[in-house]
């Protein structure tokens, strides 16, 4: 099952629990999202079975009107009339009143049936993306608004013939879930989040690691081949003793770090002294190049 289905799983017994105004506001959204109006005919339909049972059975207990679960739902005459008196819109479906978003729960409940219609939320395993497709960009902003409201700040975009609704910021995301009511999903949100999250930390310092081990060696083949091109040419019994020695040291162990090579020196010296030994030697050696 996708992380989209799980959240709207979840979201399907919310409905329940609300009051009736954040019903109608519910239904509003999911009549404006599915429904098309010719004359005094609505006709409701959705791909998905779990929308249409829902508004079915919001129809039948705001309205007393009952109603086929199948889509698409055909509500004719007097019908459409009483649920359009109770949801007091006007001519077009999607002219949401106001008195519909009065309270923060109807607001809340709106966004739910947008998003049960026509929201997708990614994986939080994969690239973060949060939206809701609208088909009218006054719709959208109405949605917009909303999440503005509760200080998300959406993008709005136009996509063909629809204009959708969307979010890419993963706590902005999270917190959208919880607001739609869905907190279990916005957890599971979460917990994804955490772990994508040290995963890239360990990949950073992997990938750090290893960008200065090979920096590290590519120094030392870099100090052999300094001291190589000295030993063929003047040979190394031509360089001062303390110079000599940490070449030595160098070619016997060409993995050693600075410090560990400065520690093998006798008596030890620091790392800054065996980097100043190495650079001497990387001068000569390249006065021995130029002469060569």
């Amino acid at each position: 099952m996708s992380f989209s289905k799980k959240v709207k799983k979840e979201l399907e017994a919310v409905t329940d629990e609300v009051s009736q105004d954040c019903k109608r506001a519910q239904l509003a959204a999911m009549t404006a999202c599915t429904g098309e109006t010719d004359g005094d005919i609505l006709k409701i339909s959705s791909d998905n079975d779990m929308v249409i049972d829902i508004m079915a059975k919001l129809i039948r207990e705001l309205y007393n009107i009952e109603t086929v679960n199948t889509s698409p739902i055909i509500i004719s005459g007097n019908e459409h009339a009483i649920i359009r008196e109770g949801l007091k819109t006007d001519s077009d479906i999607r002219d949401i009143p106001v008195m519909l978003l009065k309270s923060t729960c109807c607001k809340k409940a709106f966004l739910r049936g947008a998003f049960l219609c026509n929201g997708s939320v990614n994986t939080p395993e994969g690239a973060y993306h949060f939206e809701i497709s609208s088909p009218s960009k006054k719709f959208a902003g109405i949605i917009k608004d909303i999440l503005f409201s509760f200080e998300i700040d959406s993008k709005l975009i136009e996509r063909k013939s629809h204009y959708v609704v969307y979010l890419k910021d993963s706590s902005e995301i999270a917190d959208v879930l919880n607001i739609l009511g869905a907190p279990l999903s916005q957890m599971e949100f979460y917990n994804a989040m955490i772990l994508k999250s040290v995963r890239n930390d360990i990949n950073r310092k992997v990938n750090c690691e290893t960008a200065n081990l090979n920096k590290t060696v590519a120094a030392a083949m870099k100090q052999i081949s300094d001291i190589e091109i000295i030993r063929d040419t003047a040979g190394l019994d031509t360089l001062p003793a303390s110079l000599l020695e940490t070449a030595l040291l160098r070619l016997e162990i060409p993995d050693a770090s600075l410090n560990d090579l400065g520690l093998l020196h006798n008596p030890p010296i620091g790392r800054s002294g065996v980097n100043h030994r190495l650079k001497s030697i990387s001068k000569l050696a390249d006065e021995y190049r130029y002469n060569k």
